[in-house]
This record gives structure tokens, sequence and C-alpha cells, in this order.
């Protein structure tokens, strides 16, 4: 066997040796190793589906444009400025992710991921709920009943595909919510959400 080729076995048969004398180290590089595979796995994903094939089930992603002030969001009022000014656009939107704790009776409360979004937002990405009714101008007053749109995914795992949530009450961060629609399997936008929300 060539001497290059020796010495590079030599390297692999020591590299074991040292792993398995020393248990603490061991653990610790496998650690870091799946953390680091984990985390390229998670943006390749998150890349891959924004980028690459947009999200699913929302209508021509490449007609979608996000807007913000250079960093993470704009505010409300400038939300409306913007519209009012724009000419350019089909319809705007505005959404926000937050996290709310659900109570309704059936079990623990859970956190969820809600996004709160402006009416008529599942409008314009094309998509409509497919039980139930969507959010409206009227929901978005100040005052109004707070109302709440379910995905399919929780739907299924929370409520195991009950028909009759639509127009159930429940509790969120302990106000008293409806249930007004429900939205097709598979779609989420722009983020992961348990629930729909006016903004």
């Amino acid at each position: 066997m060539p001497k290059d080729k020796m010495s590079w076995l030599d390297d692999v048969r020591l590299s074991f040796r040292s792993l398995r004398t020393n248990p603490g180290f061991t653990a610790v590089a496998v650690t870091m190793l799946a953390l680091g595979i984990g985390v390229n796995a998670t943006v390749f994903t998150v890349t891959n589906a924004v980028l690459f094939k947009g999200f699913p089930l929302v209508d021509r992603n490449d007609r979608l444009l996000y807007i913000s002030n250079g960093g993470c969001c704009i505010s409300y009022p400038d939300f409306e400025d913007i519209r009012a000014q724009s000419k350019s656009f089909e319809g705007m939107g505005i959404v926000h992710g937050v996290g709310k704790i659900l109570g309704d009776g059936s079990g623990f409360p859970e956190n969820i991921d809600v996004t709160e979004v402006s009416a008529d937002t599942s409008r314009l990405v094309g998509q409509r709920p497919i039980m139930g009714r969507d959010i409206t101008p009227s929901d978005q007053i100040p005052g109004s009943a707070p109302v709440a749109i379910l995905s399919y995914g929780f739907w299924e795992r929370r409520y195991g595909k009950d028909p009759a949530i639509i127009g159930r009450t429940v509790r969120m961060n302990g106000a008293p919510t409806t249930i007004i629609g429900l939205m097709a399997q598979g779609f989420s936008f722009p983020q992961k959400a348990d629930m729909w929300v006016p903004l």
C-alpha cells in the first residue's frame, strides 16, 4: 500500500481511538455536528420555500411584494398611508406574527402561533376559507367582537376535524373569541400559523 494511504488510514484509526477514549468530547462533537446539520436544513427549507417554491397554495407567488421600514416591520398608520398613495398594486395587506394562549375547555391551555392580518389578506393571495367566512373590515373596528380563522392542521390536531367548530367561542389570552372560518389544508401564510385574527 502506498505510504500516503497508510498515513491517512493511521490518522483515521487514531481519530476513532481518540473518540472511544474521550466519550465527553465525542458527545460534544456529535451534538455540534447534529446542530449544524439541523440549522443548515432549516435555513435551506425556509429559503427554498420562500425564494424558490413560494408559499403553498398561494397563487402567483412571483406577484407578492414585501415592504418594511428597513428593519422588521412598518406601523399600521404607515401601512394606511402607503395603501392610500399606491397606484400599482391590486391590493395591499399587513400581517404580524404573535404568540397567544388558547383555552377552550376541551384540554390544557396551549401556546399557539397566531398571525394578525388586515381584512381580506387571504383573498389577496388567492385563498378563502373552505368553511365559514373571511376576516372583514368590520372585524377590525375597535370594540368589535374578537374572531379567528383556524389553520387546517390546527383544526385537525386540536379539534379532530369537528365541523361544528365554526361559531364556537374559545379564549385567546383570556378574551372570548369566535371561530369564524377554516383555511384549506396546507395553506400557511406568511409564516406557520395555527390561527389568523384581525389586526
